[in-house]
């Protein structure tokens, strides 16, 4: 069974989103994303019950990183600790 939210070789899978690149500004306003002031259209892939409420940012996204999300966003450590990622 490969269930997302259980420990894989004793680390967590995450499947993650890349949401904005270096140079982005990224901010969410009550769980909608918005990359340079534009609004992220997710709703085919967030469904409203995944959805949080949170309000992040804006960041910009410094160079050599990324910003990524999970698709279940109120049960995720993508959006429970947001900022950029080193790929």
């Amino acid at each position: 069974m490969n269930d997302n939210s259980l420990p894989f070789d004793g680390l967590f899978r995450t499947d993650k989103r890349v949401i904005a690149e270096e140079g982005d500004t990224v901010r969410i306003v009550d769980g909608r994303v918005n990359v340079n002031d534009v609004a992220l259209k997710d709703d085919d892939y967030v469904l409203a019950g995944f959805r949080s409420h949170d309000d992040w940012g804006p960041q910009v996204i410094p160079q050599g990183y990324y910003f990524v999300m999970g698709d279940h966003r109120n049960n995720s450590s993508g959006i429970r600790l947001p900022g950029p990622r080193a790929i």
